[in-house]
């Protein structure tokens, strides 16, 4: 089957494996947390289709804007997620194999806002103290933003 560019982005497989653990714990929360649920339904939503975004846009600036916007989203649900332990709302694994799955989307989108080595040499600076805005994503060896290793979801 064919895919498009942000499918193949092991960071758009992982965010979407999260989304689907998030909706299992989401229909599983007691009533009455309303608001805990909409914010991790949307941060969650948020994140992969930020991802998305990021990877059709033409400009390097543009992608790397929508990248940090998904590692926000991202981090936002892992609070939603120890919001719900912290309640006990949730099975303590059910939240740690969210964890787990939200550790690697953020760094992977952590890496995906740092700027190229070869950019940062030449204007004698450090990555230290950049931001997700200020700097370019690193390409995969087929050109594709995103990090190029094997998806254990694949």
């Amino acid at each position: 089957m064919r895919q498009l560019s942000h499918e193949r982005l092991d960071v758009y497989q992982k965010a979407t494996e999260f989304f689907a653990i998030a909706a299992r714990l989401l229909d599983g929360l007691p009533k009455g947390h309303k608001t805990l649920a909409d914010q991790l339904r949307r941060a969650s939503l948020s994140t992969i289709l930020n991802i998305a975004e990021a990877a059709g846009k033409p400009s390097p600036a543009e992608g790397r804007h929508h990248f940090a916007i998904a590692r926000g989203s991202a981090l936002e649900c892992a609070a939603a997620l120890d919001a719900m332990r912290l309640l006990e709302l949730a099975e303590a694994e059910a939240v740690c194999r969210g964890k787990d799955c939200l550790v690697s989307v953020v760094s992977m989108l952590t890496k995906m806002c740092r700027p190229p080595e070869s950019a940062n040499a030449a204007s004698g600076g450090s990555s230290q103290g950049s931001t997700c805005r200020d700097s370019a994503p690193p390409t995969s060896r087929n050109g594709s933003r995103g990090v190029d290793t094997p998806s254990a979801s694949r």
